[in-house]
This record gives C-alpha cells, structure tokens and sequence, in this order.
C-alpha cells in the first residue's frame, strides 16, 4: 500500500500570482491488485484520490473594481472524490482509467482554503469569490494511454506519448502530447510516477527515485463547468465564460521518492528484524510531488 500527498500551485514559480488552475491540494492511496494482470500487462494499481482543485482569474488581486472589470473566467473550485485502475505492460505502456463524482461552487469550499492558504503563507488578499460559478454535482469517466516512446539503458531519461479523454459534466475534451523524464529513475512497472513502487520485488530494488519531468501537451475543449458553469444547472453564476476549443498546457516539476529500509538485524542473535527507532512498523511511504 502506498499514501501519497500531493500540493499543485503556481506559486511554486515564485511569482507569487494565483491564476487559472491556481492551487490543487491532493491525496491518493494506492494498491496491489492480489488478481494476476491479464494479457500484456504485468501489474495493476488500484487507486483512490480525494482532493480539492482551485481555479481564478487571471487578475484577482486589486480590487473588486478591478477584478471584475478584467475578468477573463469565473473562480470556481471542484472538490472530489476519484476511484480508478493503473495497468503497466512489461514495455512500459501504461493504461488508465478513473471515475470521478464531486461537487462544484460553494459547496466545494475553494474559497475558504484559498484565503486560509494565502493567510499561512503572507500571499495578498483576493477578490472576486463571490462572482464564483453556482454549486452543481459532477461526473466524469476519464481514460489515458501511455506508451512508452524510449527509455535509455541507464534509466536516466524516459519519453512517453500521452492520448487523454475524458466525457461528463464537468469535463468533456481529448488530450494529446509528451511526457519526459529525467533523473534517477525506476522501470515504469516500478516507478513512483505511476503509484507502482509496490511489492516485495520493488521494496528491495527501488530504494529510492529522483524524477524532473516536463508535460507539453494541447487539449481540444468541449465542455468545462469550472468555466462555463454546471451542465444541467439554469442559474450557473453571475459570471460565466465561453471556453476557448484548443489549450496549450505545460506542466514541469519535480518529484522524490525515498523508502526507508529497516534497521538489519545482529546475525549472531535470532531476533526479529526491527524497524528504524521512530518509525512504527507499517507506516505507509510518503512520496511528495511539486
């Protein structure tokens, strides 16, 4: 089993803004499948996810005046829950697919750990949250393909294509692009980056992983209720925008992944094998990701 925290903002570029998608706060758990993967694949993640994904406008620091005046999308905020499946093939392809039921508006409570996050870490005052897209229930089915372009013989470097869709009421588009790595990797059937560092072979060979990764890819829109307001909802805010059909995205970072391994026993007396002093037996790793 492994839990995983995750923290996504723009402020980690030191630009101290906060805009479009500004702040995402993220915890997933994952699991071996006990059945043995069918056809290509040798091994298959069970993964659950709770989190919260915020979005503002591009301006949202002035004043109201200000903010709504230059108001280019809504502030809105999507709170979740996501179960899903991660099957690895032996050539590193990989396949997912998740569904996801949560709700958006108010009722998410973006608003409140947005300012209370702005308030730890001295960030300046927003205004605008109450021009927020109306509460509204989603779901979403989301499906992506990975496959493994080349991976060099050291490990230090891997290139994936990446095909996305995702369909529902609160996302319906189609993602194309690539996804490189670099660092001290692991095997994509062992590798952190998928949830997949699970398993007795994998806790005695991947120690730990050093991943730096750039995501270039272009999404063709359909449907985005954090811009457009819910699907199905008459009232969806007092501001709402079209979206525009073709997005450029980039997403870069860095991501490390140490297991601490247990103290080795003293071979001349039978005892168990122990744990590092502090660290109760079982605690699950805790891999961050920025």
């Amino acid at each position: 089993n492994e839990l995983m925290v995750l923290t996504e903002n723009d402020n980690y570029d030191f630009g101290g803004t906060d805009r479009y998608y500004s702040n995402g706060l993220l915890l997933q758990y994952n699991t071996l499948s006990k059945k043995t993967p069918r056809n290509k694949f040798i091994k298959r993640i069970h993964n659950w996810e709770a989190g919260i994904k915020i979005y503002n406008p591009f301006r949202n620091n002035r004043s109201l005046a200000v903010v709504t005046e230059l108001m280019d999308r809504p502030y809105a905020g999507w709170t979740y829950l996501s179960y899903g499946k991660t099957q690895i093939a032996k050539s590193g392809n990989v396949l997912q697919y998740q569904i996801t039921a949560g709700l958006m508006g108010p009722a998410s409570q973006a608003q409140q750990v947005q300012e209370a996050w702005h308030r730890m870490w001295g960030i300046y005052r927003l205004y605008g949250w109450e021009l927020q897209v109306n509460n509204a229930v989603g779901v979403n089915l989301n499906a992506a393909y990975f496959p493994q372009i080349h991976a060099s013989h050291s490990l230090r470097f891997r290139m994936h294509g990446i095909l996305q869709g995702a369909v529902g009421n609160m996302f319906t588009h189609a993602v194309v692009g690539m996804l490189f790595q670099t660092g001290k990797l692991q095997p994509a059937h062992q590798s952190a980056w998928w949830g997949a560092a699970l398993g007795k072979k994998e806790k005695a060979s991947a120690k730990h992983e050093s991943i730096f990764f750039a995501e270039p890819s272009i999404m063709l829109q359909a449907y985005n209720a954090t811009i457009q307001g819910g699907m199905f909802v008459s009232d969806k805010g007092k501001f709402i925008t079209p979206i525009r059909a073709l997005v450029g995205q980039l997403r870069t970072g860095g991501r490390r992944r140490r297991r601490r391994p247990p103290r080795v026993p003293d071979r001349r007396v039978a005892a168990p094998v122990q744990q590092r002093v502090g660290v109760p037996a079982g605690l699950p790793d805790l891999p961050t990701r920025v």
